[in-house]
């Protein structure tokens, strides 16, 4: 299987742009027999021309949340070719609800903390009906539908929501895709982008943990980042309050 790391979904994302959109498919290869099945199990999704169909015959389609199945049920990068799982088959609603334990409003104000990797979903309330892959830089690569297939859209305000998929690492942070970080005050709670930039600083300045290891760059404002954080103010007489506003942020990015 393909190990599940952010950067390996937004490669494998990227590699299948162009596929076709058949509703209630994970990456399978269309054909005549998927299609009557698909249509026979959804009607109401499988109401356009069978031409507009039979096209994408001999190639791989899925829907929405199918292009994330795909990618989490592939043997690899190369065949991408897909092994149904039960315990993860989840519609939009389903993965932000059971799958994504950091998860939130989306919006212009935090878009730029947004980790590559990270999925982000439409809908209305409670109901998610839709979700894609954001690659960073204001663009999500999505399953748009019928007349779409898979396509990269930028980010714009019909994405509500977000959420880090607990089925994917996201292994470290770099600063220099960052937004503007001295501007942006984090503490313990805290769980964005933001968090993860400081947790790599502090590392490499030398900060631990109260259990004396390297901090874990998780973007999640926790007990051990919050003594590492609080070290560094002590030792560049800072206001020792765990958190990192603009003078820390200054401290940290300039020396």
């Amino acid at each position: 299987m393909i190990e599940r790391t952010a950067n390996n979904l937004v490669s494998f994302c990227k590699s299948v742009l162009g596929c076709g959109y058949f509703y209630g498919c994970f990456g399978q290869m269309a054909s005549e027999s998927l299609y009557q099945y698909k249509k026979h199990q959804y009607p109401e999704y499988y109401e356009w021309s069978y031409e507009s169909y039979k096209k994408y015959f001999g190639t791989r389609v899925c829907d929405c949340a199918g292009l994330l199945k795909w990618f989490l049920w592939s043997d690899n990068m190369t065949n991408k070719n897909p092994t149904y799982n039960s315990k993860e088959d989840y519609g939009a609603t389903g993965f932000y609800n059971n799958c994504c334990t950091i998860k939130g409003t989306l919006s212009k104000n935090n878009i730029n903390e947004m980790l590559p990797g990270y999925i982000f979903f439409k809908g209305n309330g409670t109901i998610k009906n839709h979700m894609g892959i954001y690659i960073g830089n204001n663009t999500i690569i999505e399953a748009k539908g019928h007349n779409y297939g898979i396509v990269s859209s930028p980010y714009g305000s019909t994405w509500e929501y977000y959420g880090k998929c607990d089925l994917i690492k996201y292994d470290g942070v770099n600063p220099g895709n960052m937004c503007n970080v001295e501007t942006h005050e984090v503490q313990k709670g805290d769980t964005c982008y933001s968090v993860g930039v400081l947790q790599t600083l502090l590392n490499d300045l030398g900060y631990k943990g109260s259990d004396n290891k390297k901090l874990t760059v998780d973007c999640i404002f926790g007990g051990n980042t919050d003594k590492a954080c609080k070290d560094f103010q002590k030792d560049n007489k800072l206001v020792v309050d765990g958190i990192c506003g603009s003078k820390t942020w200054g401290k940290l990015l300039n020396g």
